[in-house]
């Protein structure tokens, strides 16, 4: 097979790819989605066929992102996957023999962010010295281990004072879901 000849456009290819994707997505996931191929990835591989994206190619394009300073080496990888998804269903279609994206190798050196934490000893500190309206925000987070995100989505049914619980409707994960 002629893959040069026959492979579409990565711009059209990832745009139908998207949008075939957006019924089964999450709003915040097809955000991420978005943020990823419009801001970074069409803008470099716009031109390209899909058979034109090769390892080279893609090794350029992280080393172009990283030497930006736009972008974390973590941040780069995110949009790295994307463009491996994107491909692994061009390879599927027959459209490239195989996935450039595909790999460790192509990978930016992930940075491992610092993190602070509270130690148990210093939390009643923390909640005390709280903002009186912020005080039951930062108890529920560290009582619970809820996210930010899980936290603002609670709505005053998802509270039972009775038996102490909170019901979490909107996890990030499904195993999020539930009491706590």
């Amino acid at each position: 097979m002629d893959t040069q000849t026959q492979a579409p456009g990565f711009h059209a290819f990832a745009r139908e790819w998207l949008a075939s994707r957006e019924v089964e997505l999450r709003p915040k996931t097809i955000s991420d989605y978005r943020w990823a191929l419009e801001l970074h990835l069409l803008p470099f591989f716009k031109d390209h066929s899909l058979a034109a994206i090769t390892v080279e190619e893609v090794d350029r394009y992280r080393t172009a992102k990283l030497r930006e300073g736009n972008l974390a080496p973590n941040a780069v990888n995110k949009t790295l996957v994307r463009l491996a998804q994107i491909l692994e269903i061009a390879q599927e279609y027959g459209h490239i023999e195989r996935n450039p994206a595909k790999g460790k190798r192509r990978r930016a050196k992930p940075t491992t962010p610092k993190r602070t934490w509270v130690e148990p000893e210093q939390l009643m500190a923390l909640i005390e010295s709280a903002d009186r309206f912020v005080r039951p925000v930062v108890a529920t987070l560290a009582g619970t281990g809820l996210r930010i995100g899980e936290l603002c989505a609670l709505d005053w049914r998802d509270l039972n004072p009775a038996t102490g619980t909170l019901t979490v409707q909107e996890s990030k994960t499904a195993a999020g879901e539930g009491g706590r």
